[in-house]
């Protein structure tokens, strides 16, 4: 959930379908930011709370927490705990693409991230 803790009804006057990818960006995100599958069980356990404090059926947070694990696998940075994760200045996509290159022609346990 974003840091405003507004979060849409379900009872709103909005498509479900919108309602239905607010519910399923929220657990992607606590996907993404999850350091480990501990942390991203708490912060699913919250969103759950969330949803259902405003009104979301149990099924359509349990249909919302599976389409985000369906399509966040790539994401999930604690899954692999084996690569190491190497933080380097971004400097051109140029760059990236050849940094990128040379750790895959390695294949060196190394994920690139840019700041």
């Amino acid at each position: 959930p974003g840091d405003s803790n507004v979060n849409l009804n379900y009872q709103s006057a909005v498509p479900g379908n919108i309602k239905n990818a607010v519910a399923t960006e929220h657990f992607r995100r606590a996907t993404r930011l999850s350091s480990s599958e501990t942390e991203r069980r708490q912060s699913n356990s919250k969103i759950s709370k969330l949803l259902q404090e405003n009104a979301y059926p149990p099924r359509a947070i349990e249909m919302a927490e599976e389409r985000a694990s369906r399509t966040t696998t790539a994401r999930q940075p604690w899954k692999d705990e084996k690569d190491v994760i190497m933080k380097l200045p971004y400097r051109s996509d140029a760059l990236c693409a050849k940094v990128k290159k040379l750790i895959k022609k390695s294949k060196l346990p190394f994920k690139i991230v840019y700041e």
